[in-house]
């Protein structure tokens, strides 16, 4: 199927339950071995947990919802806030999803602008937020140009690959969790 045929809110969707409490997630019955390993989000307490065993089921905590892996990296060029980067030999700079060469090293985005040679701020997984935002939520958040983040499917010719870099949670929040690049043909 091509990638742009799968509506919108099918596209990698980060957990396959939600539930309000830990009763209910306790309460899941995986429906088969493709369950293993995905991810469930306990609202009451903002916890992702992962299936890591069908049969009795088993939970392994994640993280929690709120902050997420972090790592400063020297900037190759000035960065904007909250922009997709992908890792150079001697830090990081802006992705961009017309560039063929950022397909595959994109790392995270930034917490905060920087200049060249400062430390940015690299968010590469959970949840961030950032209040100028309206995403919808639920919907994948994908890498666009010069860094700069989009709810609209990249396509060629001005695009030349389409990454998921997380999912809306909230109009401001996202969470974010890298998906492997698909090459635009």
């Amino acid at each position: 199927m091509e990638h742009t045929a799968i509506p919108a809110g099918d596209i990698h969707a980060p957990y396959q339950w939600v539930v309000d409490d830990e009763s209910a997630r306790l309460a899941i019955v995986p429906e088969s071995v493709a369950d293993l390993h995905k991810l469930c989000l306990q609202l009451d307490t903002g916890e992702s947990w992962r299936l890591a065993a069908i049969t009795p089921p088993a939970w392994a905590g994640t993280q929690p919802a709120t902050g997420g892996a972090r790592t400063d990296f020297m900037a190759d060029a000035a960065l904007g806030g909250h922009r997709a980067v992908i890792r150079t030999s001697t830090g990081v700079d802006c992705a961009d999803a017309g560039i063929a060469a950022h397909c595959g090293r994109v790392i995270g985005l930034t917490t905060g602008a920087c200049v060249a040679g400062e430390q940015a701020n690299v968010q590469m997984a959970g949840d961030i937020e950032e209040p100028s935002w309206n995403w919808t939520p639920e919907l994948p958040v994908f890498v666009g140009a010069d860094g700069l983040l989009t709810q609209e499917v990249p396509a060629a010719p001005g695009a030349v690959f389409s990454q998921v870099i997380g999912v809306a949670i909230t109009p401001i929040k996202l969470f974010v969790q890298l998906r492997d690049p698909i090459a635009l043909i």
